[in-house]
């Protein structure tokens, strides 16, 4: 078993020891990026570099398309809910996906629709982070005008920057990998928070801060 294999073979139990962050570092490689829009992709693991997770055993890691080479047992095909700075975007969840993941979360809000068993689950991902200039309370609440301007009238949850980003002293440093998994045809959504010692392109430790279904509120 290799890291990339364990992560396949059950992504929650892999992110309760490492830390596993949404982003594409190796984009700037030249190997591609996130896409621009919401669609099924095919990821894998990378070691992210010059970092060190504060559990003992882990690792940090980062996503990458860069699968060439690889086996079956190393790639993971998910759902990607795309990111718009100051805007909002959608997806369709089906059972065609069991895990979905989007871009990192540090101060953006995640919705998802109603669910009936069948695999369909309406997601978005807004930002506002222009609005944060007049507070964290005027951010969360334009992202949720975002969200509702993709539910509607239907009854939809949020999974908020307060309740992921919120540490025990008080603070907002936590930064999230938000994602969902698909079991039986309904969908479950994660927070795996940690918070870097430094900036994501420098070194030092990145403390793991743990995995748990995520907080939403309902609306």
């Amino acid at each position: 078993m290799t890291f990339r294999s364990d992560f396949v073979a059950d992504p929650v139990a892999f992110m309760q020891t490492n830390v596993v962050t949404p982003q594409f570092f190796d984009a700037r490689d030249g190997h591609p990026g996130p896409p621009g829009e919401s669609r099924p992709i095919v990821i894998t693991l990378k070691p992210w570099a010059n970092k060190t997770c504060s559990k003992r055993g882990g690792g940090c890691y980062h996503l990458s398309r860069d699968t060439a080479g690889l086996g079956m047992a190393e790639k993971l095909p998910i759902y990607w809910l795309a990111y718009q700075q100051n805007g909002f975007t959608q997806g369709m969840l089906s059972n065609s996906s069991q895990y979905m993941f989007t871009a990192l979360m540090n101060g953006c809000s995640l919705g998802f629709g109603s669910q009936a068993g069948d695999g369909a689950c309406l997601v978005s991902h807004a930002n506002s982070s222009s609005s944060g200039v007049r507070g964290r309370g005027a951010q969360r609440d334009d992202q949720e005008t975002q969200l509702r301007n993709v539910f509607g009238a239907n009854a939809f949850n949020v999974v908020e920057p307060d309740t992921y980003q919120a540490t025990t002293h008080g603070d907002y440093n936590k930064q999230a990998t938000n994602f969902g998994k698909n079991v039986g045809g309904t969908w479950t959504f994660f927070s795996h928070t940690w918070m870097a010692a430094a900036s994501s392109r420098g070194s030092g430790v990145v403390l793991h801060c743990g995995i748990a279904p995520a907080v939403s509120v309902p609306r």
